[in-house]
């Protein structure tokens, strides 16, 4: 197409006609060799890793980084925000109760309706229309009252909206029950200040229950139930305020306190603990708890593994055991172990051992993960141990450096562990 431009062309080359025009060899040669470069810091010849990169490109790629950077960071600040403590879920509930109880609805909805004297029953109707140049008001508020021998009863429906100059934007719909002074009910307000929206839905009742509706071929099913007060129960006891669920999909669960008749997970990590979800066993505590594969060995040359799949960010502060060999004196004055330990890692890994059941760890060697996410590594070590008595030797990995102190805890996991120990007389 005339006119179009040529993204190939890149920095300009050495024309070829008169290249071919040079009389000297040796001129001619080095302009080949210049030539020959261009094309290839233009892209136009060789894989492309060795062309130009223009003023343009570089920023685009910057723009993409500073994107990738942006994203990350969100990211971050999302995992940092989702990790709460027991204390700061207390916290936040009490905050949260406080804001509610000091909400214009909640304190409407705890007010006593303004009610006639006397044994009457009676439905009246208010209704508010205002407008100026700075407000425009208007509001209906329903109330039927039945009322006799000092017994009340009563019910009062409002709706309510509001809108000032001031970008103050107000609306309201609650009904309010009285009887005899006990006030509970329900509201929806919504707000709008310098354009700020923000909305509540409040319900004060004993018990706020979700249920089925009614018809054929519909089981009466209530799988929700909020109870506010102590509820009696048939057996005697009182069930304190609670919500009551009978089934509950949730993607995630923060709590300060979980009881539980059966608990049944994948995987469960408590902060100091991960349970393997095939064996139900302990992966990560301290050496007592740890999950290992124990092998006596007598004197015959041994090749022992276990496939130990490990959860989460662990190995932080100790040492788990991930295979143990008992070891009986067989005449020979010691015992030569190979160990090879495979895991999936980010960053560091580093493989210790110990004897006897002590806590005190040697470590054998450390690896680092060579890729910049997860990536599979092997590290390998070689254990020589005097068999005068009963032996026993515990081997372990973590991410522990040289001085036993973590590495950066923020960015490590060790997961999907496979170790082998072979033994034999030295």
């Amino acid at each position: 197409m005339a006119g179009a431009i040529n993204t190939k062309k890149g920095i300009p080359g050495i024309p070829a006609a008169a290249l071919a025009a040079v009389k000297d060899e040796n001129a001619r040669q080095v302009l080949q060799a210049i030539a020959d470069g261009l094309q290839v810091r233009n892209g136009n010849a060789g894989t492309g890793e060795q062309r130009f990169v223009t003023a343009a490109e570089v920023g685009e790629i910057r723009s993409t980084l500073q994107a990738q950077g942006q994203r990350f960071s969100l990211l971050e600040q999302q995992s940092q925000t989702s990790r709460v403590t027991a204390s700061d879920i207390n916290r936040i509930i009490n905050d949260l109760q406080a804001q509610v109880m000091e909400s214009l609805l909640w304190k409407e909805l705890g007010e006593r309706i303004d009610l006639i004297e006397g044994d009457v029953a009676s439905i009246t109707t208010d209704v508010v229309v205002l407008q100026t140049s700075v407000a425009s008001v208007a509001s209906t508020v329903t109330t039927l009252q039945a009322s006799v021998a000092g017994n009340t009863a009563a019910i009062q429906t409002e709706a309510t909206v509001r809108a000032n100059a001031d970008n103050d934007i107000y609306a309201k719909y609650s009904v309010k029950i009285d009887v005899n002074g006990y006030v509970s009910g329900f509201g929806l307000i919504s707000t709008a200040n310098n354009s700020t929206p923000f909305s509540e839905f409040i319900v004060r009742a004993d018990r706020f229950a979700i249920g089925s509706p009614s018809g054929p071929g519909i089981t009466p099913a209530i799988p929700f139930i909020v109870t506010t007060t102590p509820t009696p129960r048939p057996d005697g006891t009182t069930l304190p305020p609670g919500v009551y669920m009978s089934t509950a999909v949730v993607k995630e669960i923060f709590g300060a306190y979980i009881f539980a008749g059966l608990l049944e997970a994948a995987s469960v990590y408590t902060g100091s603990r991960f349970i393997d979800k095939d064996s139900k066993q302990p992966v990560l505590s301290a050496a007592a708890a740890s999950y290992y594969n124990t092998v006596i060995y007598t004197g015959m040359a041994i090749n022992t593994s276990a496939n130990l799949t490990m959860y989460g960010p662990n190995f932080h502060s100790t040492v788990p055991i991930n295979q143990r060999v008992s070891i009986q004196p067989s005449g020979s004055p010691g015992v030569s172990l190979l160990v090879t330990a495979t895991a999936t890692i980010n960053h560091f890994f580093s493989l210790y051992y110990s004897t006897n059941g002590g806590t005190t760890w040697t470590r054998i060697a450390t690896t680092v993960e060579p890729q910049s996410g997860y990536g599979s590594v092997t590290i390998v070590g070689v254990v020589q141990v005097p068999v005068s008595a009963s032996t026993t030797i515990d081997f372990g990995v973590s991410v522990l450096n040289a001085s036993g102190v973590p590495w950066d805890t923020t960015h490590i996991w060790i997961q999907e562990l496979s170790m082998s120990v072979l033994a034999v007389n030295i």
